[in-house]
């Protein structure tokens, strides 16, 4: 968010993800970013982020590091809010593999699907409450992937809880998802935990983020 009076702002992202192949076998997948967000007219709001990807599998030794760039942007309208994001708008990965089998694809440079999402918010002025429906579509031939709705209650001004159900199909077929966390906001800290069931086929899913306001 972009606070009165402040008409652009910078941010640096840092973050992990880590699964289990099996019992001796594991996933990791690391990125660290920068985002640049700024105001335009009519209280319009736009964010890029640029990221660096690496990543990891004890399975045949494979990996691969790469980048990729965002692009949002976000209107409010009294108390609504549209909102729509491109990821992995521009994107390359360069992959290498320690196993035989793998090795067709060591070396080349492949782009990420890109992944696009409409968002509409609702947020009452008078209740600390705030509702977001969601969808989203993957690559070029906009391929529908999901569709979502989500809540979030303040009880406090520095506590939130926050529920989400969503439909996903991919290639293990059509599924729903639930999801739950909760924030905490001290000062200029802010720390977020989220839960999700059987997240993008990953099993029970859980989520960590802090972050400092400078």
């Amino acid at each position: 968010p972009l606070p009165p009076p402040a008409d652009r702002a910078i941010g640096l992202l840092i973050g992990g993800l880590r699964g289990e192949l099996g019992p001796d076998a594991h996933y990791l997948e690391l990125q660290a970013g920068v985002a640049y967000a700024w105001r335009m007219p009519f209280g319009t709001r736009a964010g890029a982020i640029y990221r660096f990807l690496s990543a990891r599998s004890d399975l045949k030794d494979t990996g691969g590091e790469g980048h990729a760039a965002d692009l949002g942007i976000q209107r409010p309208v009294g108390p609504i809010r549209l909102g729509a994001c491109a990821a992995n708008l521009i994107s390359s990965v360069r992959w290498r593999a320690g196993d035989e089998t793998a090795r067709d694809r060591a070396g080349l440079d492949e782009p990420l699907s890109r992944r696009w999402s409409l968002g509409v918010g609702w947020e009452p002025r008078r209740y600390p409450v705030r509702l977001v429906l969601q969808g989203d579509w993957a690559g070029d031939a906009f391929r529908f992937l999901q569709r979502g709705t989500g809540v979030e209650w303040r009880p406090l001004s520095t506590a939130t809880l926050r529920a989400g159900f969503r439909q996903r199909e991919d290639a293990l077929g059509t599924r729903s998802e639930w999801s739950g966390g909760a924030g905490l906001t001290v000062g200029e800290f802010r720390l977020d935990y989220g839960l999700a069931s059987h997240a993008r086929g990953l099993g029970e899913t859980h989520r960590w983020t802090a972050g400092l306001a400078l």
